[in-house]
């Protein structure tokens, strides 16, 4: 199946890029977007 060749490589979140600062504009972000694990 052709389509499965990336599937390793699909769904990988990226590493993040530098450090939270602003902790509270972080997390109004994470809820704006609806994804907020604790």
């Amino acid at each position: 199946m052709p389509f499965k060749g990336n599937a390793d490589r699909r769904h990988h979140i990226p590493a993040q890029q530098r450090r939270v600062k602003n902790w509270a504009e972080y997390d109004a972000g994470l809820r704006a977007r609806g994804s907020l694990t604790v």
